[in-house]
């Protein structure tokens, strides 16, 4: 088969990447005939590669809930992937229960779920309750977040503009 794929001159598209950040879709293209890592075309941005990680969401939830209940400011936070050089960032976030995160300016596209207990998010006079397993899109402006009982969140920022650490984030580190 790969003779064949070499003869007929064929290439694979291997991924498709969905950049959140421009909404462009950009493929992944292995060259049958070379050695070479694949790459991107066109080259518009570095690809990081990292090992494969798994981690517990349920694990990282408990953690963060027990250490946001002990905290003097009833929260707490531990990035689960991103960081500066990436667009995207994923934080969990613990909070105890009756205490409210200052309202803060969505940088983009954001997503926030709730991986334990109840929480309210209120942005721009809406509000809105979710309860553990529901995945409330951020809308744009500023939000607030509010813990009904200890609670903790899986909160997904893609920034767009420039990558680095969303106004929320940058308070709860």
């Amino acid at each position: 088969a790969r003779r064949h794929a070499r003869e007929s001159g064929c290439w694979f598209q291997v991924v498709t990447l969905l950049f959140l950040k421009s909404r462009l879709t950009q493929s992944l293209i292995l060259d049958p005939d070379s050695n070479r890592r694949p790459s991107l075309e066109p080259p518009h941005r570095l690809i990081v590669e990292a090992p494969m990680k798994k981690f517990s969401l349920t694990a990282l939830a408990r953690t963060q809930i027990r250490q946001a209940i002990v905290a003097p400011a009833g929260r707490s936070a531990s990035t689960v992937f991103g960081g500066h050089e990436h667009t995207m960032r994923q934080t969990v976030i613990g909070i105890k229960a009756s205490v409210t995160l200052q309202e803060h300016e969505n940088p983009g596209e954001a997503t926030v779920m709730v991986l334990s207990g109840r929480i309210t998010l209120t942005s721009n006079g809406d509000s809105w309750e979710a309860r553990t397993g529901d995945l409330l899109l951020m809308p744009a402006g500023r939000s607030q977040l509010s813990a009904i009982e200890d609670s903790a969140v899986l909160l997904s920022v893609a920034k767009l503009g420039r990558p680095g650490v969303s106004e929320l984030e940058s308070d709860l580190t």
